[in-house]
C-alpha cells in the first residue's frame, strides 16, 4: 500500500512538474513570438522611414538637379547672347564706318555735295575725290565678310541678313550715284544721291532695329 502510495506520489509530482515544463515551454513560445512581432513591426517602420528619407532625397536631388540645369541653361544663354551682341556690334561699327566713307566721297563733289554750283577742280581736288572714291568703295566691299558672319549666326534668310544685305546693296547705289562724270554733277542728280541717301538711312535703321531683340535691349 505504501508503494502504491508512493508511485502515485511520483507519478503526480511528474505530472505537475511536466505541467510546469510545459507552462514555460508556451511562456517561452509566446515571449519569442512577441519579441519576433516587434522585431517585424520595427523592421518595417525602419524600412519605412527609409524608403521615406530615400524618396525625399531623391526628389531634393532631383530639384537641386533641375535648378543646376536652368542656371546652366540661363548662363549658356546670357554668353551666347553676349557674344551675338559684340558680332552685332561689330558689325554696327563697320556699317557706319563704310556710311561715313560714302558720305566722304559724297562731300566735295560740286552739286552733289557741300557746293550747289558747278566750278572746276583743280589737280589736287580730283586727287583727293579719287582717293575718298576708292576708300569708300574698299569700306564698302569689306563688309561682304560681314555677311558671311551673320549668315552663320542666323542663317541666309534670317530677317538681320536681308537688313544688313540692304544696307550693303543701297551704300553701293549711292557710291555709284556720286560716282559719276562731270556733266553729272548737276541737281538733277543731286535729286537721285539724296533718294539714295534716303534709301539707306531707311535700310541702316531696319538692320539696327531687326538687331534689338537679339541683343536683349528693349
Amino acid at each position: 500500500m505504501l508503494r502504491q502510495n508512493t508511485s502515485v506520489n511520483i507519478l503526480g509530482a511528474l505530472i505537475i512538474s511536466g505541467g510546469a515544463l510545459f507552462g514555460i515551454w508556451l511562456g517561452a513560445v509566446y515571449a519569442a513570438g512577441r519579441l519576433e512581432a516587434q522585431l517585424d513591426e520595427q523592421r518595417r517602420w525602419f524600412d519605412q522611414r527609409h524608403l521615406a528619407d530615400a524618396q525625399r532625397l531623391d526628389q531634393m536631388l532631383e530639384a537641386e538637379s533641375e535648378r543646376l540645369e536652368r542656371q546652366l541653361q540661363h548662363d549658356r544663354t546670357m554668353r551666347d547672347r553676349d557674344e551675338l551682341r559684340r558680332v552685332l556690334d561689330g558689325v554696327g561699327e563697320k556699317i557706319m564706318g563704310a556710311i561715313q566713307a560714302a558720305l566722304d566721297f559724297q562731300a566735295p563733289i560740286p552739286a552733289l555735295g557741300n557746293s550747289e554750283e558747278l566750278r572746276e577742280e583743280t589737280a589736287a581736288q580730283t586727287r583727293t575725290r579719287n582717293e575718298l572714291r576708292n576708300a569708300a568703295r574698299q569700306t564698302r566691299y569689306e563688309l561682304t565678310f560681314e555677311i558671311q558672319r551673320l549668315r552663320l549666326r542666323f542663317g541666309g534668310e534670317h530677317e538681320v541678313v536681308e537688313a544688313f544685305g540692304q544696307v550693303h546693296s543701297t551704300l553701293g547705289t549711292f557710291i555709284d550715284a556720286c560716282d559719276v562724270e562731270k556733266d553729272k554733277w548737276n541737281k538733277d542728280q543731286r535729286e537721285i544721291v539724296e533718294d539714295a541717301w534716303a534709301e539707306i538711312r531707311e535700310a541702316n535703321s531696319r538692320f539696327f532695329e531687326s538687331c534689338r531683340r537679339y541683343t536683349g535691349v528693349d
